[in-house]
């Protein structure tokens, strides 16, 4: 199941790519959505010494407003297809359906706790200008979401700390981490705690897109048999 999910957010990428273009153009039309590669922390947190980090991200797009701000860009495209559950919890894994439900009926957050390090880290690889991002989330059939989260250089700081003991006590020392490893610490916990109240705090609703306006390749059927 999971595989098909990834197959289906790497097909549909360009369609949820095309819902931010389409959406910023009609208010801005200087806007555009330029493609970007892997980037780079920047020499403030990447160095080569054993004390410090190594990293980059990879955001899907970055958004260039035509008054010079930055954005972030990442979709998620969510997979219609899932697998039945029957009695006692057993499933048919050669069997799937097809879920049509709203984003209300899916009773979940804006951003869901676990993409926060994600969008925190594309806004540092992109330099200190860049300080919200983006998220679209499209649907097979029921329209999209676009949300923007906004930066937190507190956190920010917090995440490299953890990011560089995590490599320090696991990855040099070339060992595997027990389940839980850091939750003993009061700090890691007050870290967590705080990157879901981000989720609350620092996220707002941009736009409803309706399905009708989503760009596709016109009415045809879902499947060629």
């Amino acid at each position: 199941q999971s595989s098909i999910a990834c197959m289906w957010g790497k097909t549909q990428e360009a369609t949820a790519l095309l819902v931010a273009l389409n959406y910023f153009c009609q208010s801005d039309p200087g806007f555009v959505l330029e493609e970007v590669g892997l980037c780079g922390a920047g020499l403030k947190v990447n160095q080569t010494d054993e004390h410090s980090l190594l990293v980059g991200a990879t955001p899907d797009g970055i958004l260039r407003h035509s008054d010079g701000r930055i954005e972030a860009l990442e979709v998620k495209n969510h997979c219609p297809f899932y697998v039945p559950y029957y009695r006692k919890g057993t499933s048919n894994y050669k069997k799937f359906n097809v879920g049509l439900r709203t984003f209300s009926e899916m009773d979940i957050p804006l951003v869901s706790a676990h993409y926060v390090p994600q969008l925190q880290l594309e806004m540092l690889c992109l330099g200190p200008e860049c300080r919200s991002a983006v998220m679209v989330r499209l649907t097979a059939t029921r329209g999209a979401l676009i949300m923007r989260m906004h930066r937190d250089d507190e956190w920010i700081d917090e995440m490299c700390y953890w990011l560089l003991k995590f490599q320090n006590d696991f990855v040099k020392r070339g060992r595997p981490p027990p389940a839980d490893h850091f939750w003993n610490s009061t700090r890691y916990q007050k870290f967590v705690h705080r990157t879901k109240e981000l989720c609350e705090q620092n996220v707002e609703m941009v736009d409803q897109v309706p399905h009708e306006m989503i760009q596709r390749s016109g009415d045809r059927l879902f499947f060629l048999d």
